[in-house]
């Protein structure tokens, strides 16, 4: 999966959690700053997994993360906006980019024989006509054996 828009939530997380901002009010939890890398973390394991189920539900624990961590006045709005931003766009992402596996390759067929290899059934084949290089005569009885 490509991981951008993940960087952009998972940055986005990480700078709340420092502080970033100019208005110091709105302060993230260091619990909710780690429930959110840990959502984060959750995704990034799903895709890698190619489990695009299991990301989209990582993806929606961070998002009730985000509100709870709003509601309770510890987001600043525009915190807020950006990191829903984030995560709308990984959610977008998920269905095209976490894909599953290829399937492993089936069975390999046996080699082609080469056309200047014999067959090992024709040449017992061949074998088997040479013992038999007598032809029988004209009145069925074997050839040059006292036929009479």
């Amino acid at each position: 999966m490509r991981l951008a828009p993940l960087r952009v939530v998972a940055a986005g997380a990480v700078c709340l959690a420092a502080g970033c901002g100019s208005s110091p009010p709105p302060q993230l939890s260091a619990s909710a700053a780690e429930r959110m890398n840990d959502a984060l973390t959750a995704t990034r394991a799903a895709a890698d997994a190619h489990d695009s189920e299991q990301a989209l539900g990582a993806l929606s624990a961070l998002s009730a993360i985000v509100g709870r961590e709003s509601r309770a006045g510890r987001l600043s709005a525009a915190d807020e906006r950006a990191l829903r931003a984030g995560i709308a766009q990984a959610r977008t992402r998920v269905p095209l980019d976490v894909t599953a596996p290829a399937p492993p390759p089936t069975a390999q067929q046996p080699p082609e024989q080469k056309p200047d290899e014999p067959d090992e059934d024709a040449e017992g084949d061949k074998e088997d006509n040479k013992d038999k290089g007598e032809k029988p005569e004209k009145d069925g009885k074997g050839a040059g054996k006292g036929g009479g």
